[in-house]
């Protein structure tokens, strides 16, 4: 069974070691994706590397999707499950708790800043999981510079 895995918010508590574990969520149709993107930590400890003076608590971000897919399969190869990238439809309907309203906070833009990392709340690299999650418990799916690795 493969589950969807998100880079920036890469939809990846499974038994790696601690500096990899992602955490999922189910959404009430099923749908595995993780609760948090996934983090400079974690793509270095998969991936190898060093994420040299950024926060290891950050993002992971500016990879291709070619990266992305490679980092699924290799997580893939040390789990008993496969991961893959979220389809664009997987993906938004995660995001959005299958809503039509966009963004986590359902239409309340006062609550935006409570979820979503943008303007002057936006360090050098916000960590993840730092704003509140949406109703289904995923965390970072809205704000500034969110991109979601996903295929079509």
């Amino acid at each position: 069974m493969k589950y969807p895995v998100t880079v920036a918010n890469m939809t990846v508590d499974v038994s790696l070691p601690l500096t990899t574990a992602v955490e999922m969520i189910q959404t009430p149709d099923g749908l595995l994706v993780g609760k948090y993107p996934i983090t400079l930590e974690q793509w270095c400890a998969v991936m190898g590397g060093d994420p040299g003076d950024l926060s290891p608590t950050a993002a992971a971000t500016n990879m291709t999707q070619e990266q992305a897919r490679e980092f699924c399969r290799r997580l893939s190869e040390t789990e008993v499950i496969e991961y893959r990238l979220p389809t664009v439809g997987e993906w938004h309907y995660a995001a959005t708790m299958g809503s039509k309203l966009t963004g986590c906070f359902q239409g309340d833009r006062s609550k935006f800043a409570d979820y979503a990392w943008y303007g002057n709340t936006v360090t050098d690299a916000p960590r993840v999981g730092g704003k509140l999650p949406n109703g289904w418990g995923l965390h970072d799916t809205s704000g500034i510079d969110l991109v979601a690795m996903c295929v079509n």
